[in-house]
């Protein structure tokens, strides 16, 4: 999966001229600017942000309608837990929109919420050697991490946002941060296979 993203989905050359122009004007590692550039070619260029499709008949936004069950074949392509089911208001058509989980799959898709945007672009850093890691909060929010080996710690990278190094305050906000700490408990195999 690594060998195809680098050499069929990332424009690496494109990526490398933008970083020597960039190296040039700021002092800045160019392993980071090359995730620089990677996030921001993600969120402007990549990846598209889904919210409510448009009725093809009316030209309308749909409204959510339900969820379903995925088919076989979306679990089995896609890994789909879950299928969210559009309607329009004027005609009664519906759109159906599998949440998919599997990074070949997305690749594919390319659109979604934070979720896939995350799980998406923790594969494609990995791609380029990045050591990264999704990061799940309970208050259904996801990110991914990437660590800078020329800064020793690991940067926030939201890629739906197109945010970058933003710190963790969770400390400021909470009495117990050590038993905080231990809720965040998501094992990173799970991840591994991406």
């Amino acid at each position: 999966l690594r060998r195809y993203i680098r050499s069929s989905i990332i424009p690496l050359e494109d990526f490398n001229r933008k970083i020597s122009n960039r190296k040039s004007q700021i002092d800045i590692d160019k392993r980071d600017l090359l995730l620089l550039e990677l996030l921001r070619r993600f969120k402007e260029e990549f990846f598209t942000w889904f919210d409510r499709p448009k009725c093809d008949r009316c030209n309308i936004l749909m409204d959510f309608f339900q969820y379903i069950q995925p088919t076989r074949e979306e679990r089995e392509q896609g890994d789909a837990q879950k299928v969210e089911i559009y309607k329009c208001s004027t005609c009664l058509s519906q759109y159906c929109f599998p949440r998919f989980n599997t990074p070949l799959k997305l690749l594919e898709t390319r659109q979604g919420r934070c979720g896939e945007a995350a799980k998406l672009f923790t594969c494609l850093s990995r791609s380029l050697s990045f050591e990264s890691r999704y990061i799940y909060d309970t208050t259904d929010y996801v990110w991914t991490e990437v660590y800078s080996e020329n800064q020793h710690r690991w940067l926030h990278c939201d890629a739906c946002e197109h945010l970058y190094h933003v710190e963790d305050v969770t400390w400021k906000y909470v009495t117990n941060f050590k038993q905080t700490i231990q809720r965040r408990n998501i094992n990173e195999k799970i991840f591994a296979k991406t």
